[in-house]
């Protein structure tokens, strides 16, 4: 299931590295892609969203870098945006899985006719120049994001089923550290289906480019984030 993919990705490794998957019509065996995702915390917001909630608003700088040997394709039409975030104390324990916070927002299903005009745009032998970004090696992508978590002001309040640390304790703590989901390729993309985190219309292309480079369709995760909630502003 995709969502639950999503979160057992959080707690793997910084760097999303296929060098051991096998890549539909790619052979496991050549040189490996990989990229990887950094943010610095620009601003923080607070404001009240219910009587027992507060959104913690994360304004965020984020740089993805091609750091592997080969080119790699991104959708640059649809730029990414971020789809998961979980809080913690420190870097180590995302790993441990000692979360503050961790959730997964996940995409809305549109059948705009943006998304057909898209669609039939990427359908080409080789990448359009117009709606996609080529990566080479040790280039990034520099864009800005908003990541929103909400959290209970107090422990045991808020309309949450999942249990997560309150804006109380959170607070009190002196460095926070995030991590983010970046969506790359959204699911929108895709030909209308039961199914469509099978991705088919993606790895088709991914098959057809494959000798320009890999169009990447995996969910990325972020490094550590850290920021200083003493910085935060009210709304």
């Amino acid at each position: 299931m995709r969502v639950l993919y999503l979160l057992t990705l959080m707690c793997g490794m910084v760097i999303t590295n296929i060098e051991a998957q096998t890549l539909p019509g790619v052979v496991a065996t050549k040189e490996p892609y990989s990229v990887v995702l950094r943010g610095v915390a620009k601003s923080i917001e607070v404001k009240k969203s219910s009587p027992s909630d507060i959104m913690l608003n994360v304004n965020l700088k984020m740089e993805l870098q091609n750091n592997g040997s080969k080119p790699v394709i991104f959708l640059e039409a649809k730029p990414p945006e971020i789809r998961g975030a979980a809080l913690a104390k420190s870097p180590d324990e995302f790993s441990a899985f000692k979360h503050l916070v961790l959730e997964y927002y996940g995409e809305s299903v549109e059948t705009s006719p943006e998304w057909t005009v898209l669609r039939n745009d990427l359908n080409q032998p080789s990448p359009p120049l117009d709606k996609v970004r080529v990566l080479m090696p040790n280039e990034s992508w520099k864009f800005e994001s908003v990541v929103s978590i909400v959290l209970p002001t107090e422990s045991g309040k808020g309309s949450f089923s999942d249990k997560r640390e309150s804006w109380e304790k959170i607070k009190q703590i002196p460095s926070v550290w995030l991590r983010t989901i970046c969506q790359v390729w959204s699911l929108n993309v895709e030909l209308k289906s039961n199914d469509r985190t099978k991705l088919i219309f993606g790895s088709e292309l991914q098959k057809r480019w494959i000798d320009v480079g890999l169009l990447w369709l995996d969910d990325i995760q972020s490094e550590p984030i850290a920021f200083d909630l003493k910085t935060a502003v009210a709304q």
